[in-house]
């Protein structure tokens, strides 16, 4: 897994912003083990960390041969 997606998934952890302790009725009426609640980035700190990760996530995919794939690898490893 790259180095991009291992940061990520220990910053949701140290930040208890990634919840996997029961089944989450998701939106789509969907039953989940997992949730990220984008509410506990409430501060500027969290914020940005957030956005940097965004950042690196979109110039990870552009920098793709396949951007598509990128796209799908990304979203199924969450």
């Amino acid at each position: 897994m790259e180095d991009y997606k291992v940061r990520f998934i220990e910053y949701l952890l140290t930040t208890n912003a990634l919840k996997g302790d029961g089944d989450f009725s998701l939106k789509s009426k969907r039953l989940s083990p997992w949730f990220v609640n984008i509410g506990d980035f409430n501060d500027w700190k969290g914020l940005t960390e957030l956005g940097r990760f965004h950042g690196i996530v979109g110039r990870a995919i552009t920098e793709s041969d396949n951007v598509r794939q990128a796209s799908l690898e990304y979203t199924s490893q969450l």
